[in-house]
């Protein structure tokens, strides 16, 4: 994962949220578990916005997107 984004997984668990993240591979997902993320989901496998609908009722407060392009 990119520097921000462990920052940013990070970030969240020292605030007391989760962290939700996304990734293009089953390798990455596993990285960022490893790291402190709470679900990983990988993006090729799973649509994102599908998972957050499934596993809550709520939705989310925060997303940050740290890929950086337009």
């Amino acid at each position: 994962g990119s520097g921000v984004g462990i920052a940013a997984i990070q970030i969240a668990k020292l605030l007391g949220g989760d962290a939700w993240i996304t990734a293009g591979s089953a390798d990455k997902c596993d990285r960022a578990a490893e790291l402190g993320a709470d679900v990983a989901i990988n993006y090729r496998e799973q649509d994102f916005a599908e998972a957050i609908r499934d596993a809550t009722e709520e939705g989310v407060d925060v997303i940050r997107d740290v890929i950086g392009a337009d």
